[in-house]
């Protein structure tokens, strides 16, 4: 995946984490649910932990595993 939805995550993880933003965890949530097999994992992690936002981010991908589980869609990461 390009790295821009990459960019807009991160960003929108920033604000959910530190801004305390619930509408911006929403999109992070959001933009999670709709590119999730399309997702560099490991950058995205990597980029996370780098910013010190990683176990929100952890977070709210075991909330949309549960979501993609829930409605029977494949949750294989691309690592």
């Amino acid at each position: 995946m390009k790295k821009g939805i990459i960019s807009v995550l991160v960003d929108r993880l920033n604000a959910c984490v530190f801004w305390k933003s619930r509408d911006d965890c929403r999109w992070v949530k959001e933009l999670l649910l709709l590119y999730y097999d399309k997702i560099d994992w490991k950058y995205l992690e990597n980029r996370c932990r780098e910013e010190g936002m990683i176990d929100e981010l952890l977070k709210i991908r075991e909330d949309v595993e549960e979501i993609l589980n829930e409605v029977g869609r494949s949750n294989e990461r691309k690592e």
